[in-house]
């Protein structure tokens, strides 16, 4: 029978052990499940559920360690207001590695006229909010939900 002494020091050697071994593989280089960088197939819905959009979304990191995005829409299913948001060329693109959270403005060039998306990324899910906002308020929002292709 070990005495709780020796008990308590070999459970420490090896809560060590994988600490160590956890961080030695997370400095890789290689992107994991949790990383940003990639392409996702997407679908975008309004507030019942009907889906609007349909496309491809790439996020790319920069040598500064920013990130930039290019939304594809290959499918408009439904008119809506705030769909020209989605077609915007300039946006901002806000990744919080620790919490795994995106913040996208899709039009952050004007003051008026707001597309936001607020998501989570959940091992090769993107998923959460998105918010199409002017001055008289809210006009459009819904749900977008992303799957990792490569």
């Amino acid at each position: 029978m070990l005495k709780p002494y020796l008990f308590t020091f070999l459970s420490l050697i090896v809560i060590t052990a994988v600490v160590f071994t956890f961080q030695s593989c997370s400095g890789s280089g290689q992107y994991t499940a949790a990383s940003l960088p990639g392409t996702f197939e997407y679908h975008l819905v309004d507030q019942s559920g009907e889906r609007l959009l349909e496309g491809k979304v790439s996020f790319k990191e920069t040598s500064d360690g920013k990130y930039t995005m290019e939304f594809v829409i290959d499918k408009t299913l439904k008119d809506f207001p705030g769909v020209d948001g989605f077609r915007s060329q300039n946006p901002t693109v806000t990744y919080t590695p620790e919490t795994r959270k995106v913040f996208i403005a899709m039009t952050p060039m004007t003051g008026d006229y707001q597309l936001y998306l607020n998501l989570d990324l959940v091992g090769n899910s993107l998923a959460g909010d998105w918010s199409h906002d002017t001055m008289k308020g809210t006009q459009s929002q819904g749900r977008f939900y992303g799957t990792r292709i490569n």
